[in-house]
């Protein structure tokens, strides 16, 4: 099947965007916190970095 298994344009994660930066509309309505938390924080305290 052509396209299975393929990501859309947008995601709620930004992953497998053609154009990633495309992903900064999605955030469009978030508070400057939680926009840092998306953008910035999560991905430090998966990684187990401190988020300070």
């Amino acid at each position: 099947m052509r396209g299975r298994g393929r990501r859309s344009r947008t995601t709620s994660t930004g992953e497998g965007l053609t154009e990633p930066i495309l992903f900064v509309k999605e955030l469009e309505g978030f508070s400057d916190e939680d926009v840092r938390k998306i953008m910035r924080d999560n991905a430090l305290e998966l990684m187990g970095a401190p988020a300070a």
